[in-house]
């Protein structure tokens, strides 16, 4: 993963830490606070949740630290394709023919609007979404979520809610 980050920044400053044999926690902490690294990345998947609840707490801490600090999760192994992260931009429009709050893909990436976040799925292949938020797993604050795969006719193939663990798989 180093090499992939140093060919396409070949003058940043890159650490490492093994956070599977090691604490996954205390290397974002150590990272983050004694490395001072901006940008953090990993591809290691826990089963059940997104990354454990002390290490959610860490990464909102070091992005309210500073402003600059980027935490992308899961970016190789898993997900053999796209990901995104982005603050949630609430519009208003129609899933299955119901009224529903969506997240504008578009705005909170900072471009034009898109409520789709479009891609194609090639004949005889398969898609497996992996949605994760930030609320705490099993926390009583947490926000329901619904993700939908829909079809280039609009119509709902797929779909998934969830509010107490914050991972969706459709």
């Amino acid at each position: 993963m180093l090499e992939l980050v140093h060919q396409h920044a070949p003058d940043a400053v890159l650490g490492f830490c093994d956070g599977i044999d090691l604490d996954f926690n205390g290397c974002i902490k150590d990272l983050g606070t004694n490395f001072h690294a901006d940008v953090i990345v990993d591809d290691i998947l826990f089963s059940g949740q997104f990354y454990p609840d002390a290490s959610a707490d860490t990464v909102a801490q070091l992005e309210t630290a500073d402003d600059r600090f980027v935490f992308v999760h899961l970016a190789g192994n898993e997900q053999n394709g796209g990901y995104w992260q982005g603050a949630f931009v609430e519009t208003q429009g129609v899933i299955a023919g119901s009224r529903a709050r969506l997240l504008d893909f578009g705005l909170a990436g900072g471009g034009g609007s898109d409520v789709f976040n479009a891609g194609t799925v090639p004949a005889a292949r398969r898609l497996k979404l992996i949605l994760n938020w930030n609320d705490p797993a099993h926390g009583a604050g947490n926000h329901a979520l619904s993700a939908y795969l829909i079809d280039a006719n609009s119509q709902v193939i797929g779909q998934s809610s969830g509010r107490s663990d914050p991972t969706l798989l459709c």
